[in-house]
């Protein structure tokens, strides 16, 4: 019995461990981002980087449809760019990409605002440009 607790311990240590990791590994990439983000951007609007691959099956059927929609919605209030993280691998290093999808939304003074390493659904994506967008959006969910 001992040995079985010893071990959750263990897993639970671990596990707490890896949290704290990745907690200070987002805020790291975040700072190293936004230092090394262009100071002469004059974009007024917000930026969503779509990093995908071609053989991604999940960026093609759940990922497209969600940035698709988000793009019909919202117009010329936001500018997504696709990028392809096998033809752009450097870029994708830039940003950490560990998966595909990842979508990064940088706000219209050229900070990195959020990360997602994976599937971001539309209502995140919504509720994470909104909190940058310097003009009111409508967001109909």
């Amino acid at each position: 019995m001992s040995e079985r607790v010893m071990a959750l311990i263990i897993v639970v240590i671990l596990g707490g461990v890896f949290g704290v990791g990745w907690y200070f590994y987002t805020v790291w990439l975040k700072a190293s981002l936004q230092k090394s983000s262009s100071s002469t951007d004059t974009t007024t609007i917000p930026k969503l980087l779509v990093f995908t691959t071609p053989y991604c099956a999940l960026c093609k059927t759940k990922q497209a449809a969600i940035i698709a929609e988000l793009q019909q919605e919202l117009g010329q209030t936001i500018e997504v760019t696709k990028i392809n993280a096998i033809a752009e691998p450097d870029l994708a290093k830039q940003y950490g990409v560990m998966t595909v999808p990842s979508t990064f939304i940088i706000d219209p003074q050229g900070k990195l605002s959020a990360i997602n390493h994976g599937f971001a659904n539309l209502e995140k994506l919504h509720n994470q440009i909104q909190q940058v967008a310097t003009i009111d959006i409508q967001i109909n969910i």
